[in-house]
């Protein structure tokens, strides 16, 4: 055992001294990024404890109902091959088992037919569950702790634990009073027993309800306000930054919405005549196109788009902003002709802002692709190798899993880390103004609690804040929100 013990404490040196030398490289705004990131995490994020019970009451009665509901109709436990043989004797052939694919074969009209998939589209919906989460990891001062994993992807943006902040259905100011309010006052009125008195439509409706009110589970201590900040269209101005595009240029220094002028060319419609449906429906496909996302990516983001449609708005995206189609194949060819023939050299990538590559050894005599970006910090691609497919690279996802690269996606993945870096300097800024405490960013979203008297003097510090520019990054144009509410919600 002595022995042993021994072994045991020798092995720990030498892992400390080995970890004392690796972590030399860091840069020192990720050592600021990682007391920040403590800070947030320790302060918490605040719960309305009895708004989470009633909602989650309501929404395990809801989905018992459901699922018997469900049961009945397909005669076995609700799953997506049981739904697509079900829909199949149906007369009915989706593709796979999932909503999507099956909202597109089962028309309106059948009236049988869509009361099932509404209720399928129901049980699927597990957003409900972050209720019980956050009951279940509630401290004894109303505040959920450890949600936020530091460095949690591939870029080194935040992922989420328990919680899972980054996945809440969006939801707006008006469903804080009509749902989630309602929910909390008027559980007496509705008891759970009384919800199988309901019919599908009504369950189903109010099911989705509770789903869109997670957010509000997130609510100001007594005394205090949210202040909720976003980087406005943060990553077409990071694409501007690095490509140069002149139209995109245009549209971002005139005030124009991205979203919007895109909403014009694909519905063909004035900028001012363009519906708030028709943007938030080209908003995720803009976000898609950015990095090279053809007619699978479309029809993967936006619900009910038709082939005809999707390939009209890739070839729209397009001839709107050639000069970014132009940056993802200057990355590829960077990638096939440069970085793979010559190893431990920097290559400038051919992109306006001082983003490098190269390829450095790694652990038993492979390569690792290494990004530098702008700021400094690097985004490593472990064990980087050509593709047995032919076509691209690959290299070993921090899961362990082999994940391709390729010109468009090494694109997007240098916009969401400049992104983060962004964000990080913006939450280390923020640390350092009295009186605001971060207790939650969302992507590209920080959201602060004030005391209520001190609301209006510390809004536009912190929209300042989220303005201001780290010295690394001159060139990038950013604009902010700053909105104030009780509840969290998408304003």
């Amino acid at each position: 055992d002595i022995d042993l013990f021994s072994r045991y404490c020798r092995f720990d040196v030498l892992a400390c001294r080995d970890l004392y030398y690796a972590l030399s490289g860091v840069v020192s705004v990720d050592w600021a990024s990682w007391v920040t990131h403590w800070e947030i995490n320790s302060r918490g994020i605040p719960i309305d404890e009895g708004f989470c019970e009633a909602a989650s009451e309501l929404s395990t009665c809801g989905h018992d109902y459901v699922a018997d509901r469900l049961y009945r109709a397909l005669g076995r436990k609700p799953a997506p091959a049981s739904m697509k043989a079900f829909l199949e004797k149906k007369g009915y052939r989706p593709e796979t088992g999932g909503i999507d694919d099956i909202r597109r074969v089962v028309p309106d009209e059948d009236a049988e037919m869509k009361e099932i998939v509404d209720l399928y589209e129901v049980h699927q919906e597990k957003s409900t569950l972050k209720y019980r989460v956050g009951l279940d990891m509630l401290c004894t001062d109303d505040r959920v702790r450890g949600s936020y994993m530091y460095e949690g992807t591939q870029t080194g943006r935040y992922s989420s634990y328990g919680l899972q902040i980054h996945n809440m259905k969006k939801s707006d100011a008006t469903s804080v009073k009509a749902e989630a309010l309602a929910i909390k006052t008027r559980i007496d009125a509705l008891e759970p027993q009384r919800i199988c008195l309901m019919n599908s439509e009504a369950v189903s409706e109010r099911m989705k309800a509770l789903g869109e009110g997670v957010r509000h589970m997130i609510r100001a201590p007594k005394g205090k306000r949210l202040l909720v900040s976003d980087m406005s269209s943060i990553e077409p101005r990071i694409t501007l930054a690095l490509t140069g595009d002149p139209r995109l240029h245009d549209v971002i220094v005139n005030g124009r919405d991205v979203y919007r002028v895109f909403a014009s060319a694909f519905y063909r419609v004035p900028e001012d005549q363009v519906l708030k449906n028709q943007r938030d429906f080209v908003k995720p496909l803009v976000l898609g196109f950015n990095y090279g996302g053809g007619i699978q990516a479309a029809a993967k983001v936006s619900k009910g788009i038709s082939s005809d449609e999707a390939k009209a708005a890739v070839s729209a995206y397009r001839a709107l902003y050639p000069v970014v189609a132009g940056a993802w194949k200057g990355l590829d060819d960077l990638l096939r002709d440069r970085v793979t023939g010559a190893y431990g050299v920097d290559f400038p990538a051919p992109l306006k802002l001082p983003v490098t590559l190269c390829l450095k050894s790694w652990l038993g005599g492979k390569a690792a692709l290494v990004v530098r970006l702008p700021s400094g910090r690097e985004i490593v691609y472990r064990e980087f190798r050509n593709s047995k497919q032919g076509f691209g690279y690959v290299y070993t996802a921090r899961n362990g899993e082999v994940a391709s690269l390729y010109g468009s996606k090494l694109f997007n993945n240098i916009v969401q880390g400049i992104a983060y870096d962004l964000l990080a300097f913006s939450l280390n800024e923020l640390e350092r103004l009295p009186g605001v405490d971060t207790v939650m960013h969302v992507h590209d979203e920080v959201v602060c609690e004030v005391y209520t008297d001190e609301v209006f003097e510390h809004a536009l510090e912190v929209a300042d804040i989220m303005c201001l520019n780290p010295s690394w990054a001159t060139g990038i144009r950013r604009d902010a929100s700053i909105s104030v509410t009780k509840r969290y919600a998408k304003l």
